[in-house]
């Protein structure tokens, strides 16, 4: 008898499946959707943080939890995770464009590594989302412009194309896979959930493209 863990899945099997099956959006999906639909289509909008390198005030309350990050310690994947990435750095040349992604979302992890790191109850960074968004960063063309990286309250890694007062498209990196999109083009509003199989997938590129034409 054959059981799933002797089935061996390709990329076109899933793309089949994606295309030939009805797939229900669960609950927090779906939570996603509406919790970015409603921050890029806020009055009061605003990206997300481009925080610098160098010292920056931090509040008396929360100098505790600053105490933390900098005395993280690293669980075994998140050790071998950094061993891959320094081994995989020193075996290409990455070129500016993805070396500044890479290293802003290794400072985006350091920055929210424990949980309440907004002071409102957040979730600290999730693993499989940021091992997501390396892959994801590593499949961007170098014609599309660097997004803002942050985390969302619910530890997801989030990119963030922001072309102005009413022009952002948001993607948030699910742990399994799902790339979950809410985009604001002045009166239009988009929205829904992909799948990251290795490449983007082009109606993200699409939306990515109405903030930023492709060439310019």
């Amino acid at each position: 008898m054959v059981t799933l863990a002797d089935r061996q899945y390709t990329l076109t099997d899933f793309e089949n499946i994606r295309l030939n099956y009805d797939i229900q959006i669960s609950d927090d999906i779906q939570k996603k959707i509406d919790y970015l639909t409603s921050k890029v289509g806020a009055p009061t909008y605003s990206k997300t943080p481009n925080f610098k390198k160098g010292r920056r005030n931090r509040s008396k309350g929360n100098s505790e939890n600053w105490a933390v990050i900098r005395n993280f310690k690293t669980t075994k994947i998140q050790k071998e995770t950094e061993e891959l990435q320094k081994n995989f750095s020193r075996s290409i040349t990455f070129g500016e464009h993805l070396s500044e992604m890479i290293e802003r979302l290794f400072e985006v992890r350091e920055e929210h590594a424990i949980n309440n790191w907004d002071g409102y109850g957040a979730k600290a960074i999730d693993e499989q989302s940021y091992q997501n968004a390396i892959r994801f960063i590593l499949s961007l063309s170098p014609d599309i412009p660097a997004p803002e990286i942050g985390v969302e309250p619910d530890g997801e890694v989030v990119f963030e194309w922001y072309g102005g007062k009413r022009k952002v498209f948001s993607i948030s990196m699910g742990s399994r896979n799902e790339l979950t999109y809410a985009g604001l083009y002045g009166i239009s509003k988009t929205y829904g959930v992909e799948y990251f199989y290795g490449s983007i997938p082009d109606t993200l590129l699409d939306n990515i493209s109405r903030v930023f034409p492709r060439g310019k």
